[in-house]
């Protein structure tokens, strides 16, 4: 048994940028910003997965996650992506 997360990874990676380009010569589209932060984790289980949000979300005005404003949390889901599955490659017998 591996001891650590770190240990258990395969890979990981970091993102560099989030870009949706569109057809017809229309300018890129940075939903992000246009500097994202997130990442992308394989751990050896063959579980994946994935992170994205806005740089600069400000913290809620009360400090407490459980007590935001109807705007707060539109702005925070608005502003983040999280998805996971399972690696159908690296899971035997699933």
């Amino acid at each position: 048994m591996k001891d650590t997360v770190r240990d258990q990874m395969i890979e990981t990676w970091k993102l560099e940028s989030y870009v949706e380009n569109l057809v017809d010569g229309f300018a890129p589209v940075y939903p992000m910003g246009e500097r994202p932060m997130g990442s992308i984790m394989c751990p050896s289980d063959g579980y994946i997965w994935a992170q994205l949000l806005r740089a600069g979300r400000p913290n809620f005005a009360s400090s407490d996650w459980f007590n935001g404003t109807t705007e707060e949390y539109r702005e925070e889901a608005s502003t983040y992506i999280a998805d996971s599955a399972v690696n159908g490659d690296d899971v035997k017998g699933q």
